[in-house]
């Protein structure tokens, strides 16, 4: 989300300045669409981060509240990767601010930029395996995120044992943990529906990482689903360096995700291994029935398919090792392979003991199946022996019987014994004949 300068001016003129007579505001972190984020001291000389929400916002006791329950809301999750909130608290003034644990490090909006606009794969299913951990959290105390995104995932300098990440997953640039912020529009169901905090047609998120139920606004639609198509979009976006949706503003990218459906993620960049794109590729899907049901599910298939090596490989996963769970088993069909049909037994003639045809393409021809009828696109093959046998017996009853037939005028030869030495013949492409009025001769 853009921020005005004027809003940027407001941040950075309370640079030096103390809320409430406790803390000091030293540096400027950042500015979001709702509240400034200050490294700041208390006058104990203890050092946090507080989270000050817009003095225009804070006049609006409905944001107000919202803001202020972002502690709750982040308390509650109870995991190590959610950000603690230490303090709330609303200044004489009316401004309300938060106070956080201090993240040394960047978001991953920052280190995308850093990095030329893209992550390497390795680096986001070690965020995803991270970020699906906070979420299967959050979701089991029925807390619903409704705003991942890049901004909102910071990445800490240490902190983080390899060993306990789901199948053996290490972030490449040695032990870190990655931080889930801004509960601030966080879910709670059993509180929302207590005090109407998140009533059908109220509109909270980002809209480039919005589902279509979210999009819509449609409340009593958005469950786990929602978030983990959030995360979609997010590996989506550090991967290939776009947005799922691309317009030319907010409100154009809101309605694209009301209505269309997330593009594959290899048809924008085809080096995204394939059974990582799957996994993308289902988070995204536009009906929720067609996602992955839970952060937990999605989590395991991102630790089956490292585990396997795929990823390095680019390789088609279709059939998982026996250790595996049967997750990647779940996965959409990769796209079959395309194969020549099997050979249709009934078309080869019996007792045939001609050799193989050379690997070069045989002259299209037909076979003779039960029934006398030709079929052009039969495979060529040599006739069997009875046949040879009833058509040398047919050529020397034509060749006695010539002159009779002649005088009958009626000189037409059995169709089943024509067809036979027509097959027979090694020329590159055979004639069908003529249909007969006479039936087939049975052998």
């Amino acid at each position: 989300m853009s921020v005005s300068g004027n809003v940027v001016a407001q941040a950075r003129s309370r640079i030096g300045t103390t809320l409430g007579e406790k803390w000091r505001l030293d540096r400027l972190i950042g500015v979001g669409g709702m509240a400034s984020v200050y490294a700041a001291t208390h006058r104990n000389k203890r050092i946090a981060a507080v989270k000050l929400l817009h003095q225009e916002l804070s006049v609006v006791q409905s944001t107000r509240t919202r803001f202020l329950r972002e502690g709750y809301v982040a308390n509650s999750v109870d995991h190590p990767g959610a950000i603690a909130v230490d303090d709330d608290e609303v200044t004489s003034d009316g401004l309300a601010y938060l106070v956080m644990e201090l993240l040394d490090g960047e978001s991953l909006a920052q280190r995308q930029d850093r990095k030329g606009g893209k992550l390497p794969v390795s680096e986001v299913i070690w965020v995803a395996d991270r970020v699906l951990d906070v979420l299967s959290t959050a979701h089991k105390q029925e807390i619903l995120h409704r705003d991942i995104k890049p901004e909102n995932l910071f990445l800490t300098k240490g902190g983080m044992i390899p060993s306990v990440l789901l199948g053996g997953l290490v972030f490449p640039e040695g032990p870190r943990m990655l931080k889930v912020l801004d509960f601030g529009v966080a879910r709670i169901r059993d509180l929302a529906d207590q005090t109407g905090g998140t009533e059908s047609g109220s509109l909270l998120g980002t809209p480039a990482f919005m589902p279509p139920e979210q999009a819509r606004a449609r409340s009593a639609e958005i469950d786990e689903r929602t978030d983990l198509w959030a995360v979609g979009a997010t590996m989506f976006h550090l991967l290939t360096g776009r947005h799922v949706h691309i317009a030319e503003t907010a409100n154009e990218v809101l309605g694209l995700a009301m209505y269309k459906s997330a593009p594959r993620i290899r048809d924008i960049d085809d080096s995204v291994p394939f059974a990582l794109a799957r996994i993308i590729d289902r988070a995204l899907a536009y009906e929720r029935a067609d996602r992955w049901p839970s952060a937990e599910s999605m989590r395991e298939a991102i630790s089956e398919v490292h585990v396997s090596g795929a990823l390095a490989s680019n390789a088609l996963i279709t059939t998982p090792p026996p250790s595996y769970r049967g997750v990647i088993s779940s996965l959409p069909a990769a796209p079959p392979r395309s194969a020549p049909p099997p050979p249709n037994e009934s078309m080869q003639p019996m007792g045939s003991q001609r050799p193989q045809a050379p690997p070069a393409p045989a002259p299209p021809t037909a076979t003779l199946p039960t029934g006398g009828q030709l079929t052009p696109t039969m495979r060529a093959s040599a006739p069997p022996p009875q046949f040879r046998s009833y058509a040398a017996v047919a050529l020397i009853l034509l060749g006695t019987t010539a002159a009779g037939w002649f005088a009958r005028g009626a000189i037409d030869a059995p169709h089943s014994a024509s067809t036979s030495i027509q097959a027979a013949e090694p020329e590159p492409a055979a004639t069908p004949a003529r249909p007969s009025a006479r039936p087939p001769i049975e052998h």
